[in-house]
């Protein structure tokens, strides 16, 4: 099955200048989405994603998606995959301790084994036709540019947690102590310092520029 690597950026700022390289490291040619546009807000992740999703030849295809920001790839395609499989479910969701953008909603979440029991949207994993049918059910080109991405799959979660598996011992690059996995994608998510990631996988992030995107 074929993999794909896909992020949304308008330009390169955070750690956007170490991430494509860190992919390139690992044999991954990555999708860049919304090079150059205007950023009216988080809802045009989902918006480019979908678009993306829309034009695919063949959606029997594997779909990796990361914030590219604040976040460092680990792996390779194949070891992507392998990791996925093990979930046994078409969609795999990031998961944090932080019940965000709506704390309120903590008490409808399932327990967990593990303290990361919440939904991260800057990272996901699952199979391109299981994806687009999902975005076209809930009708995502209804949803505003300037909404909250985050917010989007936390509903679609709650609504029906058997349609989203939360990865909950953060399997989806470093080992985590927390959980004694070892993660492929490493997620800072939102201001948090990578360096020690970067040196511990040899990409300083000070040696690369950030590459033309079309």
């Amino acid at each position: 099955m074929k993999a794909y690597l896909t992020t949304v950026a308008t330009h390169a700022k955070g750690y956007c200048p170490s991430f494509l390289p860190s992919a390139g490291t690992f044999g991954w040619e990555p999708v860049v989405l919304g090079w150059g546009r205007t950023w009216p807000g988080f809802g045009l992740k989902l918006s480019l994603v979908y678009h993306w999703l829309r034009c695919l030849p063949d959606l029997n295809c594997l779909v990796l998606f990361t914030d590219c920001h604040d976040a460092v790839l680990l792996a390779d395609a194949e070891a992507v995959q392998r990791r996925f499989r093990s979930f046994r479910h078409p969609l795999v969701f990031s998961a944090e301790t932080n019940c965000a953008p709506d704390p309120q909603l903590a008490g409808h979440y399932l327990r967990s084994p593990t303290r990361y029991r919440f939904l991260n949207s800057g990272g996901f994993i699952g199979e391109g036709r299981y994806l687009l049918d999902l975005m076209e059910r809930h009708q995502i080109w209804s949803c505003h540019s300037r909404a909250d991405d985050q917010r989007w799959s936390t509903a679609r979660y709650l609504e029906d947690p058997r349609s989203i598996r939360l990865d909950t011992r953060c399997e989806h690059g470093i080992h985590n102590h927390r959980t004694h996995s070892y993660p492929l994608v490493f997620h800072g998510n939102g201001g948090s310092n990578l360096r020690p990631v970067l040196r511990w996988a040899d990409l300083d992030e000070d040696r690369y520029q950030c590459p033309v995107v079309p």
